[in-house]
């Protein structure tokens, strides 16, 4: 079938039928990467319980699994996002691929706790740390104009993952048993990885094309880009205040955000309502989280990706304000409705915001050690909910935390204006066909 080679050849060199932009195969190939990657990562609590009751583990050694992989993917983040910058993300994303899917292979041979520590933990963490960021980074790159409606559509691949992948993990443990579920999970993420992988490139002046909405100097109509976009480099974004401010208002804000994922069901269970009623909140949750992620970036593309994300903030802020007090079944709905839509908002906003403010060139790297500090709090807030509760029987305290930790970021957020040294914030126009 030589003409499907040529066909491949020709996407991988850029050349698409006319008014067609690559940038879009990019956004594509990165929904259906974290559509795979995110789905088998949130697809842990579904082997949990089977683990548990074949081997007799604790529910806290087994956690720790999870705890490591979360550390070890989010902590290489810095790093990983300036081999992004540097190498490109094919190489990465299809590497990684590999090691994710090498580790759930183990997994469904082992039978001891320390080797799910080593595959799952540690193998798949390390693959897994070279997904968001590199991803992230690729598609900012791409788009100037539409940057946040690019985003929020490639992210969807994550919010679509998570509701669809931990179904399909579910009826194959249910079919065939939890170790030929891990290997079916290895292939088809090994085969969406490495296809979908394929088609990345760093960056459209890599194939002679310009990022989606530049006009080229003297109206050039070629498609090859004349930047004269100023980007910092890490160590510069280091020096600037912008960089603290974006970066401290995320970190926190990630104190409180994955609080609901571990804790809400026992919130529920405390509240005296039944735990099931906890179940259908996360699931409002992830519905909304795919809804926000969908709308989200078209509309911080009209409002700006600033007063989108003190919106954000200012939302999750009251969020939490509902849980508090005595139990009522409709705040929990309503608390999981506009945290599921706000976070999944959320999520598009970080590599837009960086794009915007330090340039495209380094954005791996910068995006890498905000993400990287976003990781590290995340977990402290996870652990410290749980802390809470244990020294006073409740998550009252956690409660009014979470909108202290929020007013915190919208301050820190607020004070944010992009660096003297990068100029004006860009204002790319639609491009002409």
């Amino acid at each position: 079938m030589p003409w499907r080679t040529t066909a491949l050849r020709d996407v991988l060199a850029g050349r698409l039928p006319a008014g067609m932009f690559y940038g879009w195969v990019i956004v594509a190939a990165t929904f259906s990467i974290l559509f795979i990657t995110y789905g088998v990562q949130f697809s842990f609590n579904v082997f949990y319980p089977r683990l548990i009751n074949e081997f007799g583990w604790s529910h806290n050694s087994l956690a720790g699994v999870f705890g490591l992989y979360t550390v070890i993917y989010t902590g290489l983040s810095p790093l990983v996002g300036r081999w992004a910058d540097t190498l490109g993300p094919r190489r990465l994303v299809v590497t990684g691929g590999l090691l994710i899917s090498l580790g759930l292979w183990l997994a469904s041979r082992t039978s001891s706790l320390a080797g799910l520590y080593l595959c799952l933990g540690v193998i798949a963490g390390l693959g897994m740390s070279t997904v968001f960021v590199p991803l992230s980074a690729t598609v900012v790159k791409w788009f100037e104009y539409k940057r946040g409606a690019a985003l929020g559509l490639a992210f969807c691949g994550n919010g679509l993952g998570i509701i669809v992948v931990p179904q399909l993990t579910w009826r194959l443990i249910q079919a065939f048993g939890w170790r030929p579920a891990y290997v079916v999970l290895a292939g088809l993420l090994l085969v969406i990885t490495t296809l979908a992988g394929s088609l990345l490139a760093r960056d459209p002046e890599r194939l002679s094309l310009r990022p989606y909405g530049r006009r080229s100097q003297q109206g050039r109509a070629d498609g090859r880009s004349f930047s004269t976009e100023k980007s910092l480099g890490l160590k510069s974004a280091l020096g600037t205040a912008a960089f603290w401010l974006l970066s401290g208002g995320f970190a926190a804000n990630a104190l409180s955000v994955f609080v609901p994922f571990v804790h809400l069901n026992a919130l529920v269970v405390d509240w005296g309502l039944a735990a099931g009623t906890g179940v259908t909140a996360l699931s409002l949750i992830g519905g909304l989280n795919l809804a926000g992620r969908v709308l989200g970036g078209s509309l911080a593309d009209r409002m700006g990706r600033k007063s989108a994300l003190l919106a954000v903030l200012a939302v999750q802020g009251v969020c939490w304000l509902l849980l508090s007090g005595e139990a009522h079944i409709g705040r929990l709905y309503l608390f999981a409705l506009l945290f599921g839509a706000s976070y999944g908002w959320r999520v598009v906003l970080l590599p837009a915001l960086v794009a915007d403010n330090f340039g495209r060139t380094h954005s791996g790297g910068i995006i890498g050690l905000i993400f990287g500090l976003e990781g590290f709090c995340a977990g402290a807030g996870v652990w410290l909910a749980g802390y809470i509760h244990d020294l006073s029987g409740s998550y009252a305290a956690c409660l009014y935390l979470a909108p202290a930790g929020n007013l915190l970021a919208f301050l820190l957020i607020l004070a944010l204006r992009p660096p003297r040294t990068h100029g004006r914030h860009v204002q790319p126009s639609p491009p002409g066909h």
